[in-house]
């Protein structure tokens, strides 16, 4: 019985052998498969600082020219209405800038990241656009709405308490929790949008900007984010024209490289008006009434670049 069992085996161990390849001429003359990779789709062609980055997994170079085309086509897709404050007749543009403003330097107070600070302006101006607000209860609006990017973008989130202590208790923990979900269920919950400081995180290295120009266009799109009148602009654009007029001032020739067209899609010709406005709010700051945004760019560890003066 054993050996029946034996040969029994011998016999499928045979059966189961792999054969070698057939070695015909129609095998031979077979397409080698293809490997598909980011940086083999002719439309998503990489800078070379993606290239150089390849090393480093944090950049993701080979993802990143796939990844800035999506943001472009999202940003389109997300836009707000930019005079949604004609339909809030208990608010103005200056109500809106004084709390930006003072939103600047509870950003900076709390030692936050970039990025929370531009979501929650997004947040305030997509919620201002969809519910009528009362005076009252704009700073309770902008305390949310920072408490909400907080939770989104930190790894530790600033406390409901700390609110209710930074508004000097003029709102109480249940009022900002409530806010909380009416400013979540007006958003429809999309927290995840696109915002300057991704395209400008991205051109800054493209125009390879040292450390005092890399802050002094972060000054002047955070000087563009307490201005009402600059939401007619698109985040790419605000980004792209004050890397633009950075590079301009600093008489950096050429102003707008070829890369840099390529990068941003915006020629020279597209980013002037929006650069000029830039320029006009960069020159009024230091007669400005809001100092939140100049003071914080007026101290050495932005290497005072609030404080530069055109040639």
């Amino acid at each position: 019985m054993n050996t029946s069992l034996n040969e029994n085996e011998n016999a499928l161990v045979a059966e189961t052998k792999i054969k070698p390849h057939d070695q015909s001429p129609k095998c031979k003359t077979r397409m080698p498969l293809r490997v598909f990779t980011p940086l083999s789709k002719p439309e998503f062609q990489p800078d070379i600082i993606d290239t150089v980055n390849l090393s480093d997994p944090q950049f993701l170079g080979e993802y990143a020219a796939e990844i800035y085309h999506n943001l472009y086509v999202y940003e389109d897709l997300a836009s707000f209405n930019p005079d949604y404050i004609k339909n809030q007749p208990g608010l103005s543009y200056k109500m809106r800038a004084i709390l930006i403003d003072w939103l600047v330097s509870v950003h900076l107070k709390f030692k936050l990241l970039t990025e929370t600070l531009y979501l929650t302006v997004n947040y305030i101006d997509r919620y201002l656009e969809k519910r009528p607000v009362p005076k009252s209860n704009l700073q309770l609006v902008g305390a949310t709405a920072l408490f909400i990017s907080c939770k989104y973008e930190e790894i530790i989130p600033v406390t409901v308490d700390d609110f209710v202590i930074i508004t000097d208790k003029t709102y109480t923990r249940d009022q900002i929790l409530v806010m909380e979900r009416d400013m979540l269920a007006a958003l429809d919950f999309n927290l995840t949008v696109v915002t300057t400081w991704r395209f400008l995180e991205r051109l800054e290295m493209v125009a390879e900007l040292d450390m005092k120009m890399s802050f002094f266009v972060r000054y002047l799109c955070e000087l563009a984010l307490v201005e009402y009148h600059m939401l007619k602009y698109k985040a790419s654009m605000i980004a792209a024209s004050a890397v633009y007029l950075c590079q301009k001032l600093h008489k950096i020739d050429p102003s707008w490289s070829a890369r840099l067209v390529s990068c941003s899609r915006y020629n020279e010709s597209e980013l002037r008006a929006c650069a000029k406005d830039l320029l006009i709010l960069f020159q009024a700051a230091p007669k400005h009434s809001l100092v939140g945004v100049r003071e914080k760019y007026s101290k050495s560890s932005f290497f005072e670049v609030a404080k530069l003066k055109i040639i």
